[in-house]
């Protein structure tokens, strides 16, 4: 049996430790705000950053005596120093010919060799796709699997104005997180972590890795993949989840975005940790009544351009002839959460983490939901061999 969970106290709270570069506009701290629309965006263009690690630090380039390969030094940089650190690389190296990298205003990258032509081997080289697959080439904007050959510039085929959206938490102390949810954003062209290559994490461990998402791909303790971003524009929540049962608490978490994308806009929005409130053996028998609300007021001849609303979902839960001890220590929580402080509600839960449903396409049916309760009844007590208590909870979504 699949049973209701409700995820209502955010443990990420303010232990926010570091982010990615931010725009000074959207600070990571928008990332945690409970409001409609505030959100935190990424740093973009010449401050937008990018990662250089062990999986993508090389440029195989061969100028017509054999291959050389140039190693990019490690770490995080602003698009302008990732430039700089690229063409201090090449420069340093055994190659012959005077090299020179940067963005152009189209934002792509690129790069020349000053007398003579040479070759990049993006796809044959000794770190290409046909090998050891290390190349730095989807980071700056170029295929992977084609070779650049025969010219003595090379344009990106892509542009790049940032790779990397990250924030840190500090717990504090050793912390189980059962539940990550956030809602991205961005436009046409963002990559919501499901491109070739990029992808969208959690990650925990007892001890900082460092401040760069790659250093937390590869030595991190947990590692909890996000649900794909719902087609539906009404409800675009992710989560990213693990069974209560065995988790293991850390102090430190990153929320991990990596995107090669040409997209200028990638933001972070309602980055909230929970741990799973469940009944032991009770689940929501009927939803009756679910359904989105158009609050808009209609159109009519006395109101020509009426004030439109947003729509929103209505989520009415009806709990029958619960155990008294669930009963308060699931529902009563959500209502203590007060009107003001939005929960998150998932119908399946045990099905999502069993992989019988996703929380992309649940969400697409808004079977989960951030919301708040609105509405709820007073427990109604039913004594029919046990004690037992029926109740209603009306959750209206808020963003």
């Amino acid at each position: 049996m699949s049973r209701v969970a409700f995820f209502v106290d955010d443990l990420f709270g303010d232990a926010l430790y570091a982010s990615s570069f931010a725009d000074p506009k959207s600070p990571a701290t928008n990332a945690l705000d409970k409001r409609p629309g505030i959100m935190f965006q990424s740093a973009e263009g010449a401050d937008g950053q990018f990662e250089v690690y062990s999986t993508n630090k090389w440029i195989d380039i061969d100028e017509g005596g054999g291959e050389v390969s140039v190693s990019i030094p490690l770490g995080v940089y602003r698009r302008l120093d990732l430039t700089v650190a690229i063409t201090a690389a090449l420069n340093a190296s055994a190659l012959a010919l005077t090299y020179s990298t940067y963005f152009n205003a189209n934002n792509q990258f690129r790069i020349d060799g000053a007398g003579g032509n040479f070759d990049i081997l993006w796809k044959t080289g000794t770190h290409g796709s046909d090998n050891a697959a290390t190349s730095i080439a989807r980071e700056i904007g170029f295929s992977p699997i084609l070779d650049s050959t025969g010219m003595s510039t090379y344009i990106a085929t892509l542009k790049r104005f940032s790779t990397a959206t990250s924030l840190i938490f500090d717990m504090g102390t050793a912390t189980e997180v059962h539940a990550v949810a956030l809602m991205l954003d961005g436009n046409s062209d963002t990559d919501y972590g499901t491109g070739t290559g990029s992808y969208l994490k959690v990650f925990g461990n007892a001890s900082l890795l460092g401040l760069w998402i790659e250093g937390w791909n590869a030595g991190a303790s947990l590692t909890m993949a996000f649900s794909g971003r719902p087609s539906e524009t009404e409800n675009t929540i992710q989560m990213a989840g693990q069974a209560a049962v065995g988790s293991v608490a850390y102090r430190y978490y990153m929320v991990a975005w990596r995107h090669y994308d040409e997209s200028d806009e990638h933001r972070i929005g309602l980055c909230k940790a929970y741990q799973t409130l469940q009944s032991s053996s009770r689940t929501v028998r009927e939803l009756d009544g679910h359904g989105l609300d158009d609050p808009s007021q209609p159109t009519v001849r006395g109101n020509y351009y009426p004030v439109s609303g947003d729509l929103v979902w209505h989520m009415p839960l009806a709990f029958d002839s619960w155990d008294a001890s669930d009963y308060r220590a699931i529902i009563h929580p959500a209502i203590r959460q007060r009107r003001s402080m939005p929960i998150v509600v998932a119908l399946r839960w045990d099905d999502i983490l069993a992989t019988t449903y996703t929380v992309e396409d649940e969400a697409d049916i808004v079977f989960v939901l951030y919301g708040s309760v609105t509405r709820y009844s007073k427990d109604k007590f039913v004594a029919e061999g046990s004690e037992s208590m029926t109740g209603e909870l009306l959750i209206e979504q808020l963003r």
